[in-house]
């Protein structure tokens, strides 16, 4: 049995991920993978306030979700600690800080959590700002050849695009659910 502590005060999260994922992230208001629910990864990954380390390895890159978590946490946990399912429980695994031997230090909320508040998308640099935005905007306007000629213009919507959503974000309006996506797609 993992012992819960109630969050005194949010509990701020860092998620690596692309441009592209975050902005479907925070649009959908919904965080998805395919691992198997009690798989090591059958959830949600963020940063320990240890940061990377040589065995974070995200899917994408590019972005970052800043997010803040209001709900249960876990004390500290050793790498090996089993059956981490219960909803809404912000697993510590050295996320806080070195308090066992883990190459891969991490907070973690499985499948079926809910109330996770993105506060803000931080983007790397704007080539991937301008790539994340023309792929969820599709279309032919959005094709390598037209980024090339009206390159100032697209970014320039892309990043009225990102300040719209960061603005949803600041407002306290984006609460995720991390959810395992149908693999019958």
């Amino acid at each position: 049995m993992t012992t819960t502590l109630n969050a005194a005060t949010p509990i701020k999260l860092e998620h690596i991920t692309s441009v592209f994922s975050a902005f479907k992230i925070v649009e959908n208001r919904e965080y998805c993978s395919f691992n198997s629910v009690g798989h090591y990864d059958g959830g949600m990954s963020f940063l320990s306030v240890l940061g990377e380390n040589a065995n974070t390895q995200p899917k994408g890159r590019g972005a970052t979700l800043v997010c803040s978590w209001e709900g249960l946490k876990s004390q500290p946990l050793p790498f090996d600690a089993f059956d981490c399912t219960q909803l809404n429980l912000l697993y510590d695994f050295n996320g806080s800080g070195k308090h066992f031997s883990n190459n891969d230090s991490r907070y973690f909320l499985p499948y079926g959590s809910k109330g996770l508040l993105v506060k803000e998308i931080r983007v790397a640099d704007n080539a991937l700002l301008l790539e994340g935005w023309c792929a969820i905007k599709k279309g032919p306007f959005h094709s390598g050849v037209f980024q090339t000629i009206f390159r100032s213009i697209l970014l320039w919507r892309a990043r009225t695009y990102l300040s719209h959503l960061n603005q949803v974000c600041a407002a306290g309006k984006v609460s995720v659910a991390i959810v395992r996506a149908s693999t019958s797609r």
